[in-house]
């Protein structure tokens, strides 16, 4: 999934001019730190640093703050 989202942001940029500013996760399905840092580390690579990105809403099944939580505990 990573790798079509870059892809796509590629595409956004270069074919279309434009600016993505945000970009989020998988919305509604819970999360996956991994994910949320795999995610950062090729938009780093990929010279999409400045691209903020958006975690899971998912607050229905899970607590609405655990996401920040683990993502502090968790930190690379």
């Amino acid at each position: 999934m990573i790798d079509y989202i870059i892809k796509w942001l590629k595409h956004a940029q270069t074919d279309h001019h434009l600016t993505i500013d945000y970009l989020g996760g998988r919305n509604e399905h819970g999360y996956n730190i991994q994910f949320y840092k795999d995610l950062r580390a090729a938009l780093r690579t990929n010279g999409f640093a400045d691209i903020k990105v958006i975690a899971s809403d998912d607050w229905v099944k899970v607590k609405l703050w655990d996401i920040a939580s683990e993502m502090k505990r968790t930190r690379r």
